[in-house]
């Protein structure tokens, strides 16, 4: 690098890059000359500038030297799978005369390729050539990584700050990536296995556990299964939403009936999803949670009845029950067309969160997602219409003050002496990486 007003530019947009990262991201600055040389890696933003040279130095410029020790960071032990490589110079090609990376041909280059190919397998990369003059071989970068943006000196500041960004989408993808095979656990307390197949009868308790460290889910169709025998349950909960590693428990009436002599398992089951489904696909990860059961042998007892034959009358009854089900099946399928609501909805008093909820359903009734918190406030919170695609529909009243209005991503309103705001799936996936993930309650 020569010495000019450029440099010190490098150094500020670094400050406010460094002061926008997470506390527990790992920084590494690589000085090249004649070698390249590890100057600061670590966690300490603060130490990592003061480690940079006041000025430039050295009379070379080995660049291929300063992307192989920028590699060789990414790819240390207990890496992060997601990371940023940031090449500056003012400088073309000036090396060693026994440089692997002594002319743009030479054969280095395609081993650098080939480091990055790896590394690309494991890892997110974004990387970003930045060059302080209008003739450098920053641009070589791309050689490396075909992916690269050659960033001109004189926007290295916006730049800076777009990695900033990049980095907190690799954060929330590897967030997110953790919870793609999570689990909702169903377990129960108080079932006495011998008792319910003596008694037919039993009130046990169902938890449900989320295992997931970041995304809510939602559990619904619920069902006991039973092999070899016949079960019914009363108390199942229709849908459960489930915020990162919450439980609930339910109360629950099971009945066993017609159970085989051989015995069988009893199973929950039932679908899971997760109103961050769609915003997680836009990191590039699929959500595809799912509900972990451990069945419960029922084993015959002497005097417990064994399976019999299905009576012909009650075939015509079973065939009624299909028809009803049906019918159910075809009015849930109407209603599940309508737009279903997603993000996050924050009611805020005198700047002070309230209550934060996760928007599901077609519908929202403002008094019962709020609660006590925010008493006296009520109304809708609806899918905006066509016209008004990637919003929310407010109906919000509180005393004799109210409110009609469509909230876009990150918008507010005013009702009473509340503040309402409405952020999308996206931007809170985001915002709570951003966080260190703070929990939404569901």
């Amino acid at each position: 690098m020569t010495d000019d007003d450029r440099y010190d530019k490098v150094r500020s947009a670094l400050t406010g890059m460094m002061d926008a990262l997470d506390p527990s991201d790992h920084v590494a600055l690589v000085t090249f000359s004649t070698d390249a040389e590890v100057v600061y890696e670590g966690t300490d933003k603060e130490t990592a500038l003061a480690a940079l040279p006041p000025r430039p130095t050295g009379a070379k410029t080995d660049i291929g030297a300063g992307i192989e020790a920028g590699i060789a960071q990414l790819r240390r032990p207990g890496a992060s799978p997601s990371g940023v490589l940031a090449l500056i110079t003012d400088g073309t090609i000036d090396t060693a005369d026994d440089s692997p990376w002594a002319t743009p041909d030479a054969p280095g280059w395609a081993t650098l390729a080939e480091d990055a190919t790896a590394l690309a397998a494991e890892q997110s990369v974004a990387a970003y050539a930045i060059a302080l003059g209008d003739e450098t071989d920053a641009g070589l970068l791309g050689r490396v990584f075909p992916e690269a943006r050659n960033v001109p000196g004189d926007e290295v500041g916006p730049y800076l700050g777009r990695i900033d960004a990049e980095l907190l989408n690799f954060q929330a993808a590897e967030k997110l990536r953790a919870d793609a095979n999570g689990t909702v656990t169903a377990a129960w307390t108080n079932l006495d296995a011998t008792g319910l197949v003596t008694t037919g009868n039993a009130q046990p308790t169902l938890t449900l556990t989320s295992t997931l460290g970041s995304a809510p889910v939602e559990v619904g169709d619920l069902e006991l299964t039973l092999g070899n025998g016949e079960v019914t349950a009363s108390g199942l909960p229709e849908t459960v939403v489930l915020g990162p590693g919450e439980s609930q428990q339910f109360p629950v009436a099971v009945t066993v009936d017609d159970l085989a002599e051989s015995g069988g398992g009893l199973v929950v089951r039932g679908t899971v999803d997760s109103p961050w489904r769609e915003a997680a696909s836009e990191f590039g990860v699929a959500l595809a949670p799912r509900v972990d059961s451990t069945a419960v042998t029922l084993t015959p007892t002497d005097g417990a009845t064994a399976s019999e034959d299905l009576r012909p009358w009650l075939l015509p009854v079973v065939g009624g029950v299909v028809a009803v089900l049906a019918a159910v099946g075809v009015l849930v399928a109407l209603l599940r067309r309508r737009p279903q609501l997603r993000g996050a909805f924050t009611i805020e008093r005198q700047g002070a969160t309230v209550r934060e909820f996760m928007l599901t359903g077609p519908r929202v009734d403002l008094a019962r997602a709020a609660g006590p918190a925010a008493s006296g406030l009520v109304g809708t919170v609806t899918h905006a219409r066509t016209k008004d695609a990637g919003g929310v529909r407010v109906n919000a009243r509180v005393g004799k003050q109210k409110v009609r209005t469509v909230l876009r991503d990150g918008d507010s309103v005013n009702v009473g002496d509340l503040t309402l705001h409405w952020t999308s799936q996206r931007s809170r996936t985001l915002g709570m990486v951003n966080e260190g993930l703070g929990r939404v309650d569901p």
